[in-house]
């Protein structure tokens, strides 16, 4: 379990990851947002990542820390602020599992991934 982004930083490099390499978050186009937790994570396993990949603007993506040091897409979405990206990992569950459509990994709390929830999850109250 971390706290901090630097802890998943130091563990990341430590399993020989360079998913915080300063040539991939170039490449990327990646910052690491600190919003209302300020280099804390969420509930112990998220943060949010702004990107610009595509020179389309900054989109805002939910990142897992795994316990073994390794990084990983939390939700697919891609989320125009970084506000709303924060309120919807609050809700997320803190372990990945199987959806209950696809088997695809999920941390929704609905047992859905991305793919079979579709946009209507963003509206949804249990979200």
């Amino acid at each position: 379990m971390y706290h901090t982004i630097a802890e998943v930083k130091k563990a990341n490099k430590a399993i020989g990851h360079k998913w915080f390499s300063p040539a991939n978050m170039r490449f990327f186009k990646t910052h690491i947002v600190k919003g209302h937790y300020s280099g804390r994570l969420i509930q112990s396993r998220f943060f949010i990542t702004s990107d610009d990949v595509w020179g389309l603007g900054r989109r805002y993506i939910i990142r897992a820390a795994l316990d073994n040091g390794a990084v990983e897409t939390a939700s697919e979405t891609k989320f125009m602020s970084w506000q709303v990206a924060e309120e919807i990992a609050k809700k997320l569950k803190t372990e990945s599992s199987p959806c209950a459509n696809c088997r695809k990994s999920t941390y929704n709390p609905n047992f859905t991934c991305d793919d079979c929830a579709g946009d209507a999850r963003l509206a949804s109250s249990d979200w």
